[in-house]
């Protein structure tokens, strides 16, 4: 077996180590992330493909604040910043969702990813009023997010593992 290869099997055995000893288990937060990272990639990727993504959303947002079903006091930040701005935000969310995937999907800077999803799914939240605590919903993306951030879930089989060993004060993994 040649150094190459030999390093390689090492790192494998490392990295496979590093993933079962995490004290949230790895399969764990390998179905969250495989679950929800896709999700948020399917959604950047629908507001991408779409041929008005700014006048889409618009509209639903102005839908649903005159359906009366927004959050009371999120109301006004709908309509004094997120309205006059909907273009601004209609690439931030496009951009947020696909890449917040993208890091959920392969482990890659995962802390960050979840805490870009867990801002994200609290304003949808926010948006359509779900309940607190429901059986499905947007608050169910921020509690399973929130398992993913403060369990680092990209050291459980993702790229933080390596990115973690190389950069070990980086908060981002």
């Amino acid at each position: 077996m040649s150094t190459t290869n030999t390093e390689s099997a090492t790192a494998l055995r490392v990295f496979w180590q590093d993933s079962v000893d995490r004290k949230i288990p790895g399969a764990m937060l390998l179905l969250i992330r495989f679950v929800i990272g896709p999700m948020f990639i399917g959604t950047g990727m629908y507001w991408m493909g779409a041929e008005d993504a700014t006048g889409e959303m618009s509209n639903q947002i102005r839908g649903v604040v005159e359906s009366g079903r927004t959050v009371g006091w999120y109301v006004p930040f709908l309509e004094r910043w997120v309205l006059p701005n909907v273009g601004l935000f209609a690439f931030l969310v496009t951009w947020g969702e696909f890449l917040t995937g993208v890091s959920l999907t392969f482990g890659a800077a995962t802390r960050l990813g979840a805490a870009v999803g867990i801002f994200m799914a609290a304003n949808y939240a926010l948006l359509y009023n779900n309940d607190f605590f429901p059986a499905v919903g947007n608050w169910n993306y921020v509690w399973y997010l929130t398992i993913v951030l403060l369990a680092a879930g990209g050291r459980s089989f993702g790229v933080d593992t390596y990115l973690a060993r190389r950069w070990p004060r980086c908060p981002l993994w």
